[in-house]
């Protein structure tokens, strides 16, 4: 072993701790997956990397069924790389592997085929129903409230605004998010009461919101009661309603208007 050049012995090294944290990995696609996440720090492992990026996209779906299997890991650059996949090529090649995963053993990757479909609208038609039986799971449930905004999905509202007020912060945070995407003006007085809410994030995210619906959101204003005063003006301003003799105070206290654009 001593004998060995150090960039040999570094790229044994790294396949150890690779595959030793993944002893289930096996298969055609371990060397280009190792290639395409490793750090790559010479010209020699860019090219290589390159070269195993575009080999792994040429061999789709079945590369994006070996990155899922593993998808349940700690491995940033691989769940950075399928992510990469799902923002930026066609929903005919993510779809699929993606849709078979909803089923899938581990809870995480199922919340990752989710999370990952929201992004293609094409699949709603034919996973609305698997996407919804994942309500039920506090891992999962996140995950299909955001893929059900995306896809507009009116029969996921009570969950969602249950969520807004039952999850946990993050939770709250992405039930806000969905009833945002869900463009239905009926979700306003949820968002409202969201205002209220003990955490700020939850609090702005509400916001945010609200803004999206403009006139529906300025009436339900007018007449709430308990809102935050310095967020209502806010909210306000960011409509174009704000009275005469109403100011946005302290931008040290208040929130950056830019926020809350729709």
């Amino acid at each position: 072993m001593s004998g060995m050049f150090p960039s040999f012995r570094w790229h044994l090294v790294c396949s150890l701790l690779w595959f030793g944290a993944c002893p289930g990995w096996a298969g055609s696609f371990d060397g280009l997956l190792y290639d395409a996440t490793r750090y790559a720090n010479t010209p020699e492992r860019r090219e290589a990397k390159a070269v195993a990026r575009a080999e792994l996209v040429a061999q789709l779906p079945d590369s994006l069924r070996a990155a899922l299997d593993h998808i349940h890991g700690d491995h940033v650059g691989l769940q950075v790389l399928v992510m990469e996949w799902v923002l930026t090529l066609p929903s005919e090649s993510m779809v699929p592997a993606l849709a078979e995963r909803l089923d899938d053993a581990r809870p995480e990757t199922r919340r990752f085929a989710a999370y990952a479909l929201g992004f293609h609208p094409s699949a709603a038609e034919a996973n609305t129903e698997r996407v919804m039986a994942l309500l039920d799971e506090d891992l999962t449930r996140g995950a299909a409230v955001r893929a059900l905004g995306k896809w507009k999905v009116g029969a996921a509202r009570p969950a969602m605004e249950r969520l807004l007020v039952e999850g946990h912060e993050r939770q709250r945070v992405v039930a806000a998010n969905a009833l945002r995407d869900l463009g239905d003006a009926a979700v306003v007085p949820a968002l409202i009461g969201a205002l209220g809410d003990p955490v700020f994030t939850v609090r702005n995210v509400a916001a945010r919101a609200l803004v999206s619906y403009g006139a529906a959101a300025e009436a339900a204003l007018a007449s709430a009661v308990d809102v935050p005063p310095a967020m209502a003006v806010r909210i306000r301003a960011d409509l174009g309603v704000m009275a005469a003799d109403e100011a946005l105070g302290d931008p040290g206290v208040v929130l950056d208007g830019d926020f809350f654009l729709p």
